[in-house]
């Protein structure tokens, strides 16, 4: 038996009260004798519980406009991203690096954000093209040459998405950024594109090169 959360964020004033999080459980009262539905002992073994509650579906409310912006664990971090649309450095709750890096896609001008998302479109086509390049080469005894010849694409494709966004953010790459760019594999290339999204200067974005 999995436990099922259901978590329903609320931006307007859902009813009174003076806290941002409400919990709700389910208990089972009998509609004769209102009793109220315990678990047998077997099933306390079994399930490892002590309430029928405890196998139900479990609710909570966050009130979002009710948090005092206190973080003191990591929900309160997520509750804190939720209201203020910030994300601070000292911030620890899984999940919320992802968020932050999504929250910075989605704050750039519409040029870098276009030029990022055709990035990302080439790396699900580079996917697809090694896929085809693997079963193609396995019926043909040919795979090796053929996937170094799309990786050798993919890399190429990779240097000139990283130079795009530096010159469309940034202005004119010098050379030597461009040189060390153009001798970088793949992995080091995917590294390298947060910090062409985020860096303030070339200066900096160098400061990564390896």
């Amino acid at each position: 038996v999995k436990k099922v959360y259901s978590i329903n964020i609320v931006y307007f004033p859902l009813g009174q009260g003076e806290d941002y999080i409400y919990q709700g459980k389910l208990d089972f009262i009998g509609r004769h004798i209102q009793d109220k539905l315990e678990p047998s002992n077997l099933q306390k073994e079994l399930f490892k519980i002590e309430q029928v509650y405890q196998i139900f579906p479990e609710y909570y409310i966050l009130r979002v406009k009710q948090f005092n912006d206190v973080t003191k664990n990591s929900l309160d971090e997520w509750i804190y991203f939720l209201k203020n649309s910030e994300i601070k450095e000292e911030f620890q709750a899984r999940g919320l690096a992802q968020a932050k890096e999504n929250l910075r896609i989605e704050s750039l001008p519409n040029t870098e954000k276009a030029a990022y998302q055709k990035y990302l479109e080439d790396k699900r086509y580079e996917i697809s093209m090694l896929e085809g390049a693997e079963a193609i080469g396995e019926l043909r005894g040919r795979e090796e040459g053929r996937k170094e010849g799309i990786l050798e694409g993919i890399q190429q494709e990779r240097r000139a998405s990283i130079e795009r966004i530096l010159q469309l953010r940034l202005g004119t790459i010098p050379s030597e950024i461009s040189e060390t760019i153009q001798g970088l594999d793949i992995q080091q290339l995917d590294n390298l594109m947060a910090r062409a999204l985020t860096a303030s200067s070339l200066d900096e974005f160098s400061q990564h090169l390896p």
